[in-house]
C-alpha cells in the first residue's frame, strides 16, 4: 500500500518449498495439488495476464518473459 504496488499473491508458508527448491524440485512439480503449489501457479498466471495487458497495443513488448 505504501508504494502503490499490487500484491502479486500469497503463498502459505511450508518449509518444503525451500527444501524442494534447494533440491531442484519446485513445489509446483513435486506437489502440484498442494495449496502452496496451486498458489504459485495462480500467482504466475496473474503476472502473465498483467504483462499481456501491459504489453497490449505496444509497438513491441515492453516486458518480455523468456
Amino acid at each position: 500500500q505504501e508504494y502503490d504496488v499490487p500484491l502479486l499473491g500469497t503463498i502459505p508458508f511450508d518449509p518444503s518449498i525451500g527444501q524442494g527448491g534447494d533440491q531442484g524440485k519446485p513445489i509446483v512439480l513435486s506437489r502440484p495439488d498442494s495449496v502452496q503449489g496451486q498458489a504459485f501457479v495462480k500467482t504466475a498466471e496473474w503476472v502473465a495476464a498483467r504483462v499481456s495487458v501491459f504489453n497490449a497495443g505496444a509497438e513491441r513488448p515492453l516486458i518480455q518473459i523468456s
